[in-house]
């Protein structure tokens, strides 16, 4: 759990960690006491929106299109649980 604060390379040309990111960066100013504490941890989804072969992801009647909240729509359900 502290390995990317503790023993990694911090190399500031080179992005090698989500660590080295500007968003955990931010977010670490953002919430300075949360940061204090390197076992603490960030969840992070990121997307391009890549969908090489142009189909909709859920085929059917009542699929959903390309809306992605309804495949965030059970994640955010359980993260708010935990």
């Amino acid at each position: 759990m502290r390995w990317w604060h503790e023993e990694r390379t911090k190399d500031v040309e080179k992005l090698a960690h989500p660590a080295d990111g500007t968003q955990w960066k931010r977010f670490d100013e953002m919430y300075p006491q949360f940061a204090e504490d390197p076992r603490n941890m960030r969840f992070a989804l990121s997307t391009d929106g890549m969908n090489p072969f142009g189909d909709i992801l859920i085929q059917g009647p009542k699929q959903p299109g390309f809306e992605i909240y309804v495949f965030l729509k059970p994640l955010t359900e359980d993260m708010t649980k935990l």
